[in-house]
């Protein structure tokens, strides 16, 4: 077990790395690993978190594009789809990098500074907090300025409802097409204590079960391993947040177009 130490509220976070044990090969996926962290913030900004997202999904909708990016051309107009059921998805998109238009326009050598002026002036000083807790837990803080937290957004799970055993990434984003050979992690941080019988907990194709606990989070490679999350059947919805995070060598930034070989807006 690690430990890390908050600089500015002196207390303590507690990491324990885990890889399973048993692991099935299929499809060349990889066992489910990463790492758990108890006692992420202190527990008032803990509990500000909880009521600013449970205001959120109160005063927003749970179905967004940005769920997707499903677009389509009907009679010569972009139509984008917000929600359908096979997506079967509910959640709130803090923000996305990959849907600015100037994502593609990016390098290896400006993607991490243009990340973050995109979520310092984009975004709530609430959420800029987590980012930056996430920035200083390992293993992100080992190589801070190689890893780019490109997406947030806040997991939404009503009674009945599951997370299908799925992966995580998009494979548009990622060099070669091919997402599970990327580092890419998913971090999530939970609101709630877990309550035993009523579901709302992390799986794994192999058999890892994941309990989770109020203040707590877990990072793992949901891009290379199927997991999911068990049938929530508490009467409130299993609220949460899940942080994207990219090392920017394994991502496909061409740069802008006015860099490249052959001028393009001549073909």
């Amino acid at each position: 077990m690690l430990h890390g130490r908050d600089s500015l509220n002196n207390f303590v976070t507690l990491v324990t790395p885990f890889t399973e044990t048993q692991h099935e090969v299929h499809w060349n996926y990889q066992p489910l690993s990463g790492y758990i962290y108890q006692n992420v913030f202190d527990n008032s900004f803990c509990d500000l978190l909880q009521k600013n997202i449970a205001q959120i999904f109160e005063k927003s909708s749970r179905t967004t594009y940005m769920t997707h990016g499903t677009t389509f051309n009907l009679e010569g107009q972009t139509r984008k789809i917000v929600g359908h059921k096979q997506n079967a998805r509910e959640q709130n998109v803090i923000y996305d990098l990959t849907f600015d238009n100037q994502w593609f326009y990016q390098t290896k050598d400006t993607i991490k500074d243009w990340s973050q002026h995109k979520i310092q002036n984009n975004v709530s000083p609430i959420f800029q907090k987590c980012t930056r807790a996430i920035e200083n837990l390992t293993p992100i803080k080992d190589d801070v300025d190689d890893y780019i937290l490109y997406r947030l957004h806040l997991n939404y799970l009503k009674k009945t409802t599951c997370l299908d055993l799925h992966l995580d990434g998009n494979p548009l984003f990622t060099k070669g097409m091919d997402q599970t050979t990327s580092r890419l992690y998913s971090f999530t941080f939970y609101l709630f204590d877990h309550i035993e019988g009523l579901g709302g907990e992390l799986w794994s194709y192999n058999g890892f079960v994941y309990k989770p606990k109020k203040n707590s989070a877990i990072l793992i490679n949901g891009n290379q391993s199927l997991h999911g999350v068990t049938t929530n059947m508490h009467e409130k919805p299993r609220l949460a947040f899940t942080v994207r995070i990219a090392h920017k060598e394994d991502l496909y930034l061409p740069g802008h177009p006015s860099k490249y070989l052959y001028n393009v807006a001549d073909l």
